[in-house]
C-alpha cells in the first residue's frame, strides 16, 4: 500500500463556522503544487482521509482535483485533527491495507501528520511545512519513508 501525507495548505482568516478558516489563494496554489508532485510520482489514490477541518478537506479537494480524481470519497477522521492520537489514525492505515486498498491520500495538520509520520517510520520528518508530502509505502504494520517534497513554496512566496 502506498499512502501520501500532506499537511494542510496556508488559509486565511475566512472561517467556516467550528470548522476553522478556509484555505487562502496561497494554500489552494500549494494544494495544486502538491497535487503535480503527486501526479508526477504516477499517484492514483483511492480515497481520502481527512481532518474534519475546512482548510485540510479542501487541500484534499485541490490535491485530488489536478490528479483527475475529483470523486473520490473523503472521509473525516478525528485523530487527524491537531491535537489528534496517531495510533488511531495508524489503526486506520492497517484497516484499508488489510482492505486491499493500493492508495491512500491523507491530509491532516503539522502535529497530527508530523506524529503519524514519525510513527510510521523514525527516519520521516517529524515537523511538516504547510503542504509537505510524505510518501510511505508499506503492508499496513511496516511502514518505510519513500519520498518527501515540500510543495508550500509558491511562486508568491519568492
Amino acid at each position: 500500500m502506498r499512502v501520501y501525507l500532506v499537511r494542510h495548505g496556508a488559509y486565511g482568516w475566512e472561517f467556516s463556522g467550528e470548522r476553522g478558516p478556509r484555505l487562502a489563494r496561497e494554500g489552494w496554489a500549494q494544494a495544486r503544487a502538491a497535487g503535480a508532485y503527486l501526479a508526477q510520482l504516477g499517484a492514483r489514490p483511492e480515497a481520502a482521509l481527512v481532518s474534519p477541518y475546512v482548510r485540510s478537506q479542501e487541500t484534499a479537494a485541490g490535491i485530488l482535483e489536478v490528479l483527475g480524481r475529483p470523486a473520490v470519497e473523503q472521509v473525516e477522521v478525528l485523530s487527524l485533527l491537531p491535537e489528534g492520537e496517531e495510533e488511531e489514525t495508524e489503526v486506520l492505515l492497517k484497516a484499508w491495507a488489510e482492505a486491499g486498498t493500493a492508495e491512500l491520500l491523507v491530509v491532516g495538520h503539522m502535529g497530527s501528520i508530523g506524529r503519524l509520520a514519525r510513527r510510521l517510520d523514525p527516519l520521516a520528518p517529524g515537523s511538516f511545512g504547510l503542504c509537505t508530502v510524505a510518501v510511505f509505502e508499506g503492508d499496513g504494520v511496516r511502514w518505510q519513508l519513500t519520498a518527501v517534497a515540500d510543495c508550500g513554496r509558491t511562486k508568491t512566496d519568492e
